[in-house]
């Protein structure tokens, strides 16, 4: 009952948003958004069902009866995400670089200069492209939860979805995409690691996942511990956008800000995992949803 009246709030909350950020968007941009939304939705249905689930087929496990449609479905989902923010981050990178205002992850000075909040069609060409695929990506993140087989972090994980989402859709409306593409390929590496870490527990394939967990936690540190709060939130917090709108400079804010105690709570989740491998060496998997994780391997 809990659980329904919470799914219904999330729901109410995803309605409102939309009503007052949509209209915003021009006839173009709608079409782009909606047309990547079915996509990346038909991209994380279709795939796992023919190529990645039957990919975990050929992996020697010793998973049972029980546990093997589970993990099946999961090996999928995860590896179906990796291929999909590994494709971003290259995608954004390259974009990044290619922009002249770039000098370094440290030199924010170009991020606002000359912004125009009122330009028209500010964000144009890959760039556009680029800014509108990532809203697509966590809007059908949005969507999909209430599909996909629920995960023990449903709350959390659709915090994060939500204000990346408005985060997007507000730095796009401002024109403040420069300092945004900065905050998405940031945290977007971290993406990557995580669900390779968890689709390589999955496959059992120990002393990988325990690598890639490793390396995830350390950039996760640096990206979403210390960089983001340091020098993204400084940043936006003496940005010139406050001049322009102040009720808009405040909502920002408070969005980077919300999504600091999400990064260490998941960071958290990454040093516990850890843990669990070092005081278990015997585990199957590390992914907390899977029944897997609690079992040994017979001796």
């Amino acid at each position: 009952m809990i659980e329904r009246i919470l799914e219904c709030l999330v729901l109410m909350l995803c309605v409102a948003t939309g009503y007052i950020l949509l209209p915003m968007f021009n006839f173009d941009d709608l079409l782009f958004l909606s047309a990547g939304v079915v996509i990346i939705c038909a991209y994380r249905t279709l795939v796992p069902i023919f190529i990645t689930g039957p990919l975990f087929d050929r992996i020697k496990t010793d998973y049972d009866e029980t546990d093997r449609p589970v993990c099946r479905k999961k090996f999928a989902g995860h590896l179906n995400k990796f291929v999909l923010h590994l494709f971003l981050q290259v995608w954004g990178c390259m974009v990044l670089f290619d922009e002249g205002w770039f000098n370094s992850w440290f030199d924010l000075t170009g991020v606002w200069h000359e912004w125009d909040p009122h330009q028209e069609d500010a964000v144009t060409g890959t760039f556009r492209h680029y800014y509108l695929g990532q809203l697509a990506v966590f809007v059908s993140s949005i969507l999909l939860q209430f599909v996909e087989p629920r995960s023990h972090d449903f709350v959390a994980m659709f915090a994060h979805h939500y204000g990346s989402a408005t985060l997007i859709a507000l730095s796009y409306l401002q024109n403040t995409h420069r300092f945004g593409i900065l905050v998405l390929v940031g945290r977007e590496v971290t993406d990557v690691m995580i669900h390779l870490a968890r689709a390589l527990g999955l496959a059992q394939s120990k002393r990988s996942s325990e690598a890639v967990l490793v390396l995830l936690t350390i950039a996760w540190g640096i990206t979403r511990n210390w960089y983001h709060p340091v020098y993204l939130c400084h940043n936006a917090w003496h940005s010139p956008t406050y001049e322009y709108d102040a009720n808009s400079w405040m909502a920002y804010n408070a969005l980077l800000a919300f999504l600091i105690p999400l990064d260490y709570y998941y960071f958290g989740l990454a040093i516990s995992a850890i843990l669990r491998r070092i005081r278990n060496p015997h585990l199957k998997n590390i992914d907390p949803d899977t029944p897997g994780l609690t079992k040994q391997k017979a001796n």
